[in-house]
């Protein structure tokens, strides 16, 4: 949808990104929202007292006498859950609205749609499908790969990185990987285009994008549809270098194109990811 009125991002913050068996491992998906949203509300200097709804909080001090609901929309709950934050302004039902996503990727079986009996990376699986419509080469997803390692920056305080990225990735380690998808994949919505026609804008407009790196061939595909440059696309890397823990990217990816524009100056910025079963979604902000 289209907001007919301003809906502000006063501050936004997340939690390091973990690996599997990790130093975050003894932490449940609650105590890591936690974290994210008294960091949030302490940037903000907000008081609990202040949210009108909570799209998803616990343990932060919110009033009991709040509403409070959570969704689930896969690799995109994040971004749904900031949409949903600024419907409830735009309705006027809320001023203020904390909103988020968090995810601990510990239960395999939740990892595996119900209805095909298949993994997500078989149902979501674009390698088939990138590889023949847009001559995507094993060669340019491993080098787009690498360059997603390359990219990532930023400082890293008391917790002492994000325990994903592998600085010393090489294009040969990259090549040696085996193929993890089957044929026949599906085709994913062109949510960018559809935006950027909702809205009246074009490519050229847009200061920074940041595209869910679910997988190398996905975002590849995506630039190529989109015509995306390069040099404004996940300009410090996404997920292949941080991780994806699913419900957490979107709300990712929202508040690093947030801080971004700050720091470029810029005026627009797009983020958009796949979600599984083949749907797309695109986000467009504004510096004010």
């Amino acid at each position: 949808m289209t907001f007919k009125q301003a809906i502000y991002i006063v501050a936004a913050g997340r939690t390091p990104f973990g690996t599997f068996g990790g130093k975050l491992k003894d932490y449940t998906a609650i105590d890591l929202q936690e974290a994210a949203n008294r960091g949030a509300l302490k940037q903000a200097k907000l008081s609990p007292e202040a949210i009108d709804i909570t799209i998803i909080a616990l343990r932060v001090g919110v009033p009991i006498r709040v509403p409070a609901l959570n969704m689930n929309r896969l690799c995109e709950s994040g971004s749904q859950s900031v949409i949903n934050g600024g419907q409830e302004v735009e309705l006027r039902d809320s001023n203020i609205v904390l909103c988020g996503g968090t995810e601990k990727d510990t239960l395999w079986a939740s990892l595996t749609d119900d209805y095909y009996k298949t993994p997500m990376t078989i149902t979501d699986n674009f390698g088939n499908f990138n590889k023949k419509k847009y001559k995507i080469t094993r060669q340019e997803a491993d080098e787009f790969a690498l360059q997603s390692e390359k990219r990532k920056n930023g400082q890293d305080e008391i917790f002492d990185t994000d325990e994903h990225p592998r600085p010393q990735t090489t294009i040969e380690q990259l090549s040696k990987l085996p193929f993890i998808f089957i044929k026949n994949a599906g085709i994913v919505t062109a949510a960018i285009e559809n935006l950027l026609k909702k809205v009246k804008k074009q490519v050229s407009d847009i200061d920074l994008f940041d595209i869910n790196e679910a997988f190398a061939p996905q975002f590849l595909a995506c630039q190529k549809v989109s015509k995306l440059p390069n040099e404004k696309s996940n300009v410090n890397g996404s997920a292949i270098v941080l991780g994806h823990p699913l419900t957490a990217s979107g709300a990712r990816i929202t508040a690093n194109l947030v801080y971004g524009l700050r720091r470029r100056q810029g005026k627009y910025a797009i983020g958009a990811a796949c979600i599984g079963s083949g749907q797309g979604i695109a986000l467009l902000l504004e510096r004010i």
